[in-house]
């Protein structure tokens, strides 16, 4: 069962998987065997990725639910949901994204794979492309000229 605390939750409906949210902690339930079955929906398959310190305040699946990007305040963050023969994935493994303006929100958009935050330093808009589990950095939407 998901105990106290939820602050939202995400689900994809072509994966059939849930992504929740708690202030530490990103939990995720893969549903395809419920919604074939219809039996009682059970959360024993719930995996939960720690994170002690950080304050986590939405979240997004990526990739087609093959990575999770949340973010706080001030920072956006990435991470697996399966872990892969790659150097430093699964979800132990967090990866920065990019740093955002303070109490600023982000936006991202699954089908063209793109992050949206307004940048910490100058509070202009910018855009982070997440492609196949590798986030293309900072492309500013306009600069001052």
């Amino acid at each position: 069962m998901v105990e106290e605390g939820v602050q939202g939750f995400s689900f994809d409906e072509n994966n059939k998987r849930l992504l929740i949210w708690r202030e530490h902690d990103l939990g995720f339930l893969d549903l395809a065997e419920y919604f074939q079955s219809k039996e009682s929906l059970s959360f024993a398959g719930l995996q939960w990725v720690h994170l002690k310190d950080k304050a986590i305040e939405g979240a997004f699946w990526v990739n087609d639910t093959a990575q999770i990007v949340f973010f706080n305040h001030n920072e956006v963050w990435i991470t697996d949901t399966k872990p892969s023969p790659t150097i430093l994935s699964g979800p132990d493994a967090i990866h920065d994204v990019v740093p955002i303006k303070g109490r600023s929100s982000v936006l991202y958009i699954d089908k063209i794979a793109t992050l949206f935050y307004l940048d910490r330093e100058n509070a202009e808009p910018h855009v982070v492309f997440v492609v196949s589990k590798i986030p293309y950095w900072d492309y500013a939407l306009w600069k001052n000229q």
